[in-house]
C-alpha cells in the first residue's frame, strides 16, 4: 500500500499531497489497530479478532476495486485498521500460546522472516501488473486472494495446536 497507494490516487485525480496524505491516513489507522487490537481480545483463541481484521482489510480492497471514489478514505482506513490488527495479534498470538520464550521465539522469527519477504515480493510484482495491465486492478485482486487464502489459513490456527507443531524447536 505504501509503495502503490498514492499513485493510485492520482489515477483518480488526487493531488501528490492529497494522495500522500493517505499513507498517513493508513498509517494512524495501523497504530490505532495495533494498539487496540490485542488489548480488546482479551481471548485465549485469537481467530476470530484474527478473521476480524483479514476481513477489514478484504472489505477495504475489495471497495479499491469495485468503488474507489468517493470512498478512498474508508477504504484506506479499512486497510490500515486490518493490517495493524492482523500485524499486531500474530505476534501476540506466538507469544501467549506457547510454553518457553525459546519457542514463542522461534514462531515470531519465522512469522516475521516470512512475512517481510512476502512484504518485500509483493510491491515488485504490483508494479509488474500494474505495468502490463495499465491499472491497479489486478494488483489489488492479487491481494484480496491472498487476503482470501489468509482467511483459510487462520481457519486453521488452533492454540492445543502450536505447541504440538513447535514440539522440534522445544529440545
Amino acid at each position: 500500500m505504501i509503495a502503490w497507494l498514492p499513485s493510485y490516487a492520482q489515477e483518480f485525480g488526487w493531488s501528490a499531497q492529497s494522495s500522500g496524505e493517505l499513507i498517513g491516513i493508513m498509517t494512524l489507522f495501523q497504530v490505532i489497530a495495533a494498539l487496540a487490537g490485542p488489548a480488546l481480545s482479551g481471548e485465549r483463541d485469537r481467530r476470530l479478532w484474527l478473521f476480524l481484521g483479514i476481513g477489514i482489510q478484504l472489505v477495504g480492497f475489495i471497495g479499491l476495486v469495485l468503488v474507489p471514489e468517493p470512498m478512498m478514505l474508508v477504504w484506506v482506513a479499512m486497510i490500515g485498521t486490518g493490517l495493524g490488527s492482523c500485524f499486531a495479534l500474530t505476534l501476540t498470538v506466538a507469544l501467549e500460546h506457547l510454553a518457553t520464550p525459546k519457542i514463542a521465539g522461534a514462531l515470531t522469527a519465522f512469522i516475521q522472516g516470512i512475512g517481510f519477504i512476502i512484504t518485500a515480493v509483493i510491491p515488485y510484482v504490483a508494479g509488474i501488473l500494474r505495468q502490463s495491465t495499465g491499472s491497479f486492478q489486478v494488483a489489488w485482486l492479487m491481494v484480496i486472494f491472498a487476503l482470501l487464502l489468509m482467511l483459510i489459513i487462520t481457519s486453521r490456527f488452533s492454540p492445543a495446536g502450536y505447541a504440538k507443531a513447535m514440539e522440534p524447536y522445544n529440545a
